[in-house]
């Protein structure tokens, strides 16, 4: 998987979700424009650890300073150097 397939993927997953249609999530939206609360924050980590085969994602994401769709995915990003993203 590349660097944009990883990223439309994790865009997806949000999208799916937060019941939006595939593409609709942008990278410089916020997690706030998109309605997301700290419980759906949680969710949603909740379903990218389970997708990317991790653990403890939503404290790992807590210490950072997530706002927004690319912030998220960087964060991820840096969790997964050492994963072959050939998922």
């Amino acid at each position: 998987m590349t660097q944009n397939e990883f990223s439309i993927k994790i865009r997806d997953i949000i999208g799916e979700e937060l019941g939006l249609r595939p593409g609709n999530v942008s990278e410089f939206q916020t997690l706030e424009e998109l309605g997301l609360d700290s419980l759906d924050l949680v969710q949603l980590s909740i379903t990218l650890e389970h997708t990317f085969d991790l653990e403890d994602l939503d404290m790992h994401l807590s210490k950072k300073e997530i706002k927004t769709v690319g912030d998220l995915i960087r964060a991820m990003d840096n969790l997964m150097p050492q994963v072959d993203l050939d998922l």
